[in-house]
């Protein structure tokens, strides 16, 4: 991802993480950005002009991911922060076919087969966004993180 990628409210997604070339269903979508990720941005480096590069998947989730994991104390793969998004536009109300845009899938039935259960039920407070709730639980785990220490 780029800084060019990287709109006030949106990213564009041009390419997959495993990817030489674009996305596997090979389209361009735009992915909202709520504030903790724009406060999470707006720290990092990017002085050649990208956000993050990633010349090697697998080797950039041993060097630099899985160390994060271990400082930040959480046991999440890359791909679960894909779960995470999904799951909060879902429980925001967005429609299977919002998040299965969102996701870049190529079917809406591949949503339902992964997220199917979510439609159903709500991980959020009443009229609580996507961003007040990943922002709630980003306090509640720095509680519990600071209380165990």
């Amino acid at each position: 991802i780029t800084w060019a990628d990287v709109r006030e409210a949106t990213i564009v997604v041009r390419r997959g993480a495993r990817t030489s070339g674009g996305t596997k269903t090979e389209s361009v979508r735009t992915v909202p950005i709520i504030r903790p990720v724009r406060e999470d941005l707006a720290r990092l480096d990017g002085a050649d002009g990208r956000v993050f590069y990633v010349p090697s998947w697998d080797n950039w989730t041993m060097r630099r991911f899985r160390p994060a994991r271990r400082a930040a104390r959480i046991d999440r793969t890359p791909y679960a922060l894909r779960h995470t998004a999904a799951s909060l536009w879902i429980a925001e109300g967005r429609t299977m076919l919002e998040v299965a845009q969102l996701l870049g899938h190529s079917t809406p039935r591949l949503t339902m087969d992964t997220y199917g259960h979510l439609f159903g039920e709500s991980q959020l407070r009443p009229n609580e966004s996507a961003e007040k709730a990943a922002m709630r639980a980003r306090r509640h785990e720095a509680r519990r993180t600071s209380e165990s220490v």
